[in-house]
């Protein structure tokens, strides 16, 4: 139970840092960032591609390419899924989805 709370507060801490960047505070979101890569850093990688896939999608793309071609992890393919879909591409966006969802069906945000 201490390992899955610990990912979950790597989460929450992860997600807290997307928001403070939102709010353009990047030295609160680096500090969320930096606590969160302490228990597993794919969170803070996750958070932040999703904030710039948000605010600079061509930027952010490049970057979830690779990322996803590192690692296909199900927060990383729940991103690409958004990118797709707020680009107007509801297949592709669905297909993205689809796999992370299979990879982790209790996904709130997916």
């Amino acid at each position: 139970m201490t390992d899955f709370e610990r990912e979950q507060s790597a989460a929450s801490l992860a997600l807290c840092g997307h928001y403070y960047l939102d709010l353009k505070m990047p030295e609160r979101a680096e500090a969320c960032f930096s606590r969160s890569r302490e228990v597993n850093p794919i969170h803070a990688t996750v958070e932040r591609l999703d904030h710039e896939a948000e605010s600079a999608p061509a930027r952010a793309f490049e970057k979830l390419q690779a990322e996803v071609r590192k690692e296909r992890h199900p927060g990383l393919l729940r991103v690409m899924a958004a990118y797709h879909a707020r680009a107007g591409r509801s297949q592709e966006a669905l297909r993205w989805l689809d796999e992370s969802l299979r990879m982790n069906p209790s996904q709130e945000r997916g």
